[in-house]
């Protein structure tokens, strides 16, 4: 995976609105207009801001753009917002109009004294914190969180928002009704940190603390880390709770203030930690076009009206590049897909994503990107809309350009400008998902944006124009350093996240026919980057770890991670730490350890230097795979899995020992791990000298190591040297625990490379060595493409079974 750019900056020219159905500079004609996610419920004396608005355009030829009101320059009839009942407004673009209905509520809450509270209700997102994190009995499930009953957690940077919601019944009607933003009062707790009692806060100490009004909750700076309790209660002089028993008039919170948090409760939350995308983002924060990169402000006297959301007390934008920490409170009720009551958790919507992440008929190399995948009508027709990827190596600085503006970020941060995409990328903000997910949604509506990836970086060769590999992740994290040298320490905790690109055994046909590519969930070029009790589920790759200078380290701790269409976690020259973590299902071998680096045998370098991966013996590793899958196909590999299913299992067999599981009459084979060179290096091969790879896979309990295999150790140095000097044709080299075994696939031979052995299982050391141990790992050479055997040699880590039947 090579860091490549797109850069296309579509410059829409709007006409005046009084200019007749026509609405672009190519005077296509606009067949409809609609607005995006209207809010459709509001209280007295709310406020719309109309410009933030995001309408989408089509055109009579069926090609559509969303933007705001403000950029459209589109033409509103507002609402009445100052009295309850129906109300609505009107936006009108390019001879077109569409309405939006209202409800608008009163603004506090039951004033009849005919409607009587029946039930207290707390906030969806924390009836689901608490449903996440409870503990549970027996084996846990897949979607459940591995670590149960971690504090609640908020933020002191903005509002905690937590609106209880009531039932009553009307007693004029005679039916149920439902009020939100009830009246409430609460008590304020503090918990003492040398006996853990909850002391409660009142007057000067209380004011000091924390900012109270309308359910919403301002922690100060002195509340950062401190252990809060809220006894929030339905106000008793507001409403008639005769109907309400005593114990469910309260609702009690526990909860943790994170320094430096910021309380997320939407996606347009989510973009304040997107301090390395700046201008990209800018349109959606309300700061449309001058961002001063030598002030780090925006130049707002062009009129530009900046968004403010409604936890914040200052506009979006200025939060940006001023937080540590995002803590969602996202969850909502919603439907599931029987259409049954269910807690809904954050989606990604694509439409109230930056524009320059997506292709877009209007784009100005538009024609140039359609033209490179021609003939494959899965992907053509998914380009328009797709996310987008870069052409062409001259385009990745301009790209880039469009996304961070001309401040030097990226050069701050010690990476290159060939970097990847992600659509939040950060140099220091973690999250806190609070038992709370964000969902990466598989939908597809032709002409209309979408979380795929169909144009390929085209000129490396190292994929086909049908097996586009998508360079895009969810969240980007890029190591930083403060003014004293230290580097920025990132968490991604307590969240779940679920992406658009399961593992699928698809047909050749439909590969043939273009199989468009979906997220990957992190890309990290971060020296200290923490997966903590993190559920992920069917991404691309979960995690790609990109080493830049100094060896990057990512640690995977009480962690689930499943179903990755290709791999579960790339590495590039990286040290990896796994613990207590289940990583199960990928389409290609569970981890690729790429050394990503081009060095010979002479240049002397290290076991330390290449990927390194650690893992402890309670976690669980697994990539059961048949050589039939898309990945296998697509990186030509598929005789790899047959090579260790056939002559590799018979000498196994010999010692009642096999790799292989059998069901539905396939065979299958754990593949673990690969130990490679850079992709682009591991066919080609080397005509002056052998391209030597350096990476471990090694394996740990409480009392040290269990299994270490090595690239680029001294044994298999001389194991390599050995079979040259014997001119044997692409050799295989297996290791069980200590032992180094030779193989050609039919004979074994000792260290030297010139005694054949018998496989003798009363004398051979591989018996010892598998009783003891349930890994093994296979060097071999890559075929090169020009047939010699100067290619390097790559290892392959399997897992080894007990043969219950012979």
């Amino acid at each position: 995976m090579k860091k490549r750019f797109s850069v296309i900056l579509a410059l829409v020219m709007i006409l005046a609105v009084a200019v007749p159905v026509m609405a672009s500079c190519d005077n296509k004609q606009v067949k409809e207009i609609a607005v995006v996610d209207p809010v459709t419920s509001y209280k007295v004396g709310d406020a719309i801001d109309y410009d933030s608005l995001l309408i989408k355009v089509t055109y009579e030829d069926d090609t559509s753009d969303t933007k705001t009101v403000k950029a459209l320059k589109a033409n509103v009839t507002k609402a009445d917002l100052s009295k309850e009942g129906n109300t609505s407004y009107t936006v009108s673009y390019g001879g077109k109009s569409t309405t939006v209905n209202i409800k608008v509520e009163a603004k506090g809450g039951i004033v009849d004294d005919n409607i009587q509270v029946s039930a207290f209700i707390e906030p969806t997102f924390y009836t689901a914190y608490k449903t996440k994190s409870a503990a549970s009995q027996g084996e846990e499930a897949r979607s459940e969180f591995r670590v149960k009953g971690e504090t609640y957690e908020v933020g002191n940077v903005n509002k905690f928002i937590f609106r209880p919601s009531a039932t009553g019944l009307d007693l004029d009607e005679h039916k149920t009704i439902t009020v939100t933003n009830v009246k409430t009062t609460a008590k304020v707790y503090s918990k003492n940190t040398k006996d853990g009692a909850y002391t409660e806060l009142t007057g000067e100490d209380l004011a000091n603390f924390v900012a109270i009004d309308d359910n919403t909750y301002k922690f100060s700076q002195g509340a950062a880390g401190k252990y809060v309790k809220l006894e929030i209660a339905i106000d008793a002089e507001e409403y008639d709770l005769s109907l309400l028993e005593e114990d469910n008039s309260v609702i009690t919170v526990e909860l943790l203030v994170v320094d430096g948090g910021y309380n997320v409760y939407d996606q347009l939350g989510l973009s304040v930690m997107c301090d390395m995308q700046k201008k990209a983002w800018a349109p959606l924060w309300g700061a449309e076009v001058t961002f001063n990169a030598t002030t780090q402000k925006y130049d707002l006297s062009a009129g530009n009206k900046p968004v403010r959301l409604e936890a914040d007390d200052k506009d979006l934008y200025e939060y940006v590049g001023n937080v540590s920490w995002v803590i969602l409170h996202t969850a909502k009720m919603g439907v599931d897909d029987q259409g049954k009551p269910a807690v809904k958790q954050l989606e990604l919507n694509a439409n109230q994503m930056p524009e320059t992440f997506f292709w877009s008929s209007t784009d100005t190399e538009y024609t140039t990107a359609l033209a490179s995948i021609k003939g494959l009508s899965n992907l053509e027709s998914k380009l328009d809309g797709s996310l987008k990827e870069g052409l062409n190596d001259s385009q990745h600085p301009n790209y880039t350009k469009d996304m961070i503006g001309n401040s030097n970020v990226v050069a701050e941060t010690g990476i290159g400008a060939n970097m990847q995409n992600g659509l939040f990328a950060s140099c220091k903000v973690s999250i806190s998902g609070n038992y709370n997910g964000i969902i990466v949604p598989k939908t597809y509506k032709e002409g209309e944006r979408h979380f795929d990836v169909v144009v390929d970086w085209g000129d490396n060769g190292d994929s086909k124009p049908s097996d586009p590999i998508p360079h895009w992740s969810v969240f980007q994290i890029h190591m930083t350093q403060d003014a004293a040298g230290l580097e920025a320490v990132y968490d991604i905790k307590n969240l779940a996240m679920t992406g658009n690109c399961a593992k699928d055994d698809i047909s050749e046909d439909e590969r043939k026919n273009g199989t468009p590519a979906g997220m990957m969930m992190v890309n990290c070029y971060s020296n200290h980057l923490t997966f903590s009790n993190t559920l992920s589920d069917r991404f691309y790759t979960n995690i790609v770890v990109d080493a830049f200078g100094d060896k990057t380290g990512v640690n995977i701790i009480n962690s689930k991670m499943y179903d990755a269409y290709s791999n579960m976690c790339f590495m590039w020259r990286s040290k990896v730490t796994i613990e207590n973590s289940e990583l199960i299902g990928a389409g290609g071998p569970l981890f690729i350890l790429s050394d990503g680096n081009d060095h010979f045998v002479q240049d002397n370098h290290t076991d330390a230097e290449g990927a390194n991966m650690t893992v402890d013996t309670k976690s669980v590793l697994q990539s059961y795979a048949t050589g039939n899958e898309s990945w296998y196909a697509t990186f030509n590999a598929t005789a790899l899995v047959g090579q260790f299913t056939g002559p590799l299992n018979t000498l196994l067999g010999n010692f009642r020992k096999t790799i292989v599981k059998e069901q539905g009459g396939l065979k299958y084979v754990n593949v673990i791990a690969a130990i490679i060179c850079s992709p682009g290096d591991l066919m080609s091969g080397n005509s002056n000298n052998l391209i030597d790879v350096c990476g471990s896979f090694t394996t740990k309990n409480a009392e040290g190591i269990v299994e270490e295999f090595k690239m680029h150790n001294d044994t298999l140095v001389a194991l390599r040297a050995a079979v040259q000097n014997n001119a044997k044709m692409f050799p295989v080299i297996l290791q069980a625990g200590d032992l180094f075994a030779f193989t050609d696939g039919q004979n074994m031979f000792t260290l030297d490379g010139t005694t054949q052995k018998p496989f003798d299982p009363a004398t051979d050391g591989v018996a010892w060595a598998t009783d003891k141990h349930n890994k093994i790992c296979v060097y071999m050479s890559a075929a090169s493409q020009s047939g010699s055997d100067k290619a390097p040699y790559f290892g392959v880590v399997l897992d080894i079974y007990e043969l219950t039947s012979k």
